[in-house]
C-alpha cells in the first residue's frame, strides 16, 4: 500500500516560512494593527483544518477502509432444517414417521475473496492517493494566493510611492506656476498624473482587498482576518537540477497514484478470474429418524459444475482495462515530465529576469530618477522628463515584482508536481541566495 502524505505540507512554504518582512511595502489594510499577521505555514495549516475538500477526501478514505476490512469477511454460515416424510397418507401421514435434518453449511469462495481483498487493497491506496494529491493542490494553491496578497502588497506600496511622487511633482509645479517660472499647461499636466497615480493607488487597494478575500475562502472566511501576508518576494531560492527534478517525479504522488491504478486493474483481473473458479459448499448436520428414535450425522458438499460460464468475458474486459490503464499511465508520465521541463525552463527564466530588473535595471531607475529630478529642480529638466524618468521607474520596479511572483507561482507548480519542498536548507532559515 503507498504511503499517503497526509501530513506534509511540502510545497512553497520553504520560501516564506523565513517570515522575512518586506521592508519596501509597509503598507497594510486600514484598521489591519489589531490583525495578526499571516505566514505561508500559517495559511497552509488552517486550510488544512477548515477546509472542505480535506473533510471529504478524509472520508472517501475512511470509507475505502471499510470496504477494505469488510471485503475480508467470510459469508455467513447457512443453518437448514429439512422435514421428510410428514402430511403423506397411510404409514406417513401426519408426523410419526417424521425425518427430520438439521444442517449447518458454510461456502468457501475459491480464492474470491482473497482476490477481492486485492482490489479494496488497491482501491484505498488509491483513494489515498487521490487524498494526497488534493493536499497537494489545495497546498500550491494556498501558496499561489499567498503570493498573490504578497504581490499586491508590494504593488500597493509601490502605488502609493507613485502617487507621493506624483503629489511632491504636482505640489513643485504649483509653485513654479505661481512664480511664472513653469508653464500653466506643465502644472495642469502635473495635477493630471497627480489624479491618475491617485486612481492607480485605489486599484492597487482593491486589487489587495480582492487577493486577500480569495485567501481567507481557503478556510472558510468571508473577510480577510489577518493583517498582512508575511514574506520575502524578492528572496528567490535556487532548485534542484534537472536529474534530481526527474527523480522527484518519478517518487511523486502522482506517480504513485499512476501505480496503484495499474494496481488496481492487475487485483481487478486476478478477481475475475477468481470469480470464474467456483465456490465449495461444505455442510454437516444431523439427521433424526422418527419411527426408531435413531439420529445420524450427514456431510455434504456441492460444488458448481463450470461447464457455461467460466467468466471469461468478465476476465478479458479486465484484462483490457489493464491495458488500457498502462497505456493511460506512460501518456500521463510524459506529459508531467514535459510539464516539469517546461516549468523548470520558465522558471529559470523568471528568475533571471527578477534578478536583473532587481538588482540592475532597479538602482539604475533609482539613479535616473534622482539625477532628472536634481536638474528639474535647477532647470535643467522639464516636467516631462521627470514624470517620464519616474514612470520608467515605476514600471521596473513593477517588472520585479511581477518576476519575482512569476518564479514563486512556477515554484509552487513545480513542487506540486513532484511533491516536495525543491528550495535548498539555507533558504528554510532565512539566508538569501
Amino acid at each position: 500500500m503507498s504511503r499517503s502524505p497526509f501530513g506534509r505540507w511540502p510545497l512553497a512554504i520553504a520560501l516564506f516560512v523565513c517570515v522575512e518582512a518586506l521592508a519596501e511595502s509597509p503598507a497594510g489594510p486600514a484598521g489591519a494593527a489589531t490583525e495578526p499577521s499571516l505566514t505561508l505555514m500559517d495559511a497552509v495549516r488552517r486550510v488544512e483544518a477548515a477546509n472542505p475538500r480535506l473533510k471529504a477526501g478524509a472520508a472517501y478514505v475512511s470509507a475505502a477502509m471499510a470496504e477494505r476490512d469488510q471485503a475480508g469477511v467470510m459469508p455467513n454460515p447457512e443453518l437448514s432444517l429439512e422435514l421428510e416424510n410428514i402430511a403423506g397418507s397411510g404409514a406417513y401421514a401426519g408426523a410419526d414417521s417424521a425425518e427430520t435434518t438439521l444442517a449447518i453449511s458454510q461456502t468457501f469462495g475459491g480464492g474470491t475473496r482473497r482476490a477481492g481483498v486485492a482490489v479494496a487493497e488497491a482501491n484505498l491506496s488509491l483513494t489515498q492517493d487521490a487524498q494526497s494529491l488534493a493536499k497537494l493542490d489545495l497546498a500550491a494553491d494556498t501558496a499561489r494566493r499567498f503570493i498573490a496578497v504578497v504581490t499586491a502588497q508590494e504593488k500597493l506600496a509601490l502605488a502609493q510611492r507613485a502617487e507621493t511622487l506624483a503629489e511632491n511633482t504636482r505640489a513643485d509645479l504649483e509653485r513654479l506656476a505661481a512664480a511664472a517660472r513653469a508653464p500653466i499647461a506643465e502644472r495642469n499636466r502635473a495635477r493630471m498624473a497627480y489624479q491618475r497615480a491617485q486612481i492607480e493607488r485605489r486599484r492597487a487597494e482593491q486589487d489587495l482587498a480582492l487577493a486577500r478575500r480569495q485567501l481567507a475562502s481557503l478556510w472558510g472566511v468571508e473577510d480577510a482576518d489577518f493583517a498582512r501576508a508575511e514574506g520575502s518576494l524578492f528572496t528567490l531560492p535556487p532548485t534542484l537540477n534537472e536529474a534530481e527534478l526527474r527523480t522527484a517525479l518519478a517518487r511523486s504522488p502522482v506517480h504513485a497514484a499512476l501505480r496503484n491504478s495499474e494496481r488496481l486493474r492487475e487485483a481487478e483481473v486476478a478477481h475475475a478470474k477468481a470469480v470464474g473458479r467456483p465456490p465449495i459448499t461444505a455442510s454437516v448436520g444431523m439427521r433424526n429418524f422418527a419411527d426408531t428414535s435413531d439420529s445420524a450425522l450427514l456431510f455434504g458438499v456441492s460444488l458448481p459444475i463450470p461447464l457455461f460460464d467460466r467468466n471469461r468475458g468478465g476476465v478479458a474486459a479486465a484484462e483490457a482495462r489493464l491495458e488500457a490503464q498502462r497505456a493511460d499511465n506512460v501518456i500521463a508520465q510524459r506529459d508531467a515530465e514535459l510539464r516539469l521541463m517546461a516549468l523548470l525552463a520558465s522558471l529559470q527564466q523568471a528568475r533571471e529576469e527578477a534578478r536583473t530588473l532587481h538588482d540592475d535595471a532597479l538602482p539604475l531607475a533609482n539613479e535616473a530618477l534622482e539625477q532628472t529630478r536634481y536638474g528639474f529642480e535647477r532647470g535643467r529638466f522639464s516636467w516631462l522628463e521627470l514624470a517620464s524618468a519616474q514612470q520608467e521607474l515605476i514600471d521596473t520596479e513593477t517588472a520585479a515584482i511581477d518576476a519575482a511572483a512569476t518564479y514563486h507561482t512556477l515554484l509552487a507548480d513545480i513542487e506540486a508536481l513532484t511533491g516536495l519542498a525543491i528550495a535548498r536548507p539555507e533558504q528554510n532559515a532565512g539566508v538569501k541566495p
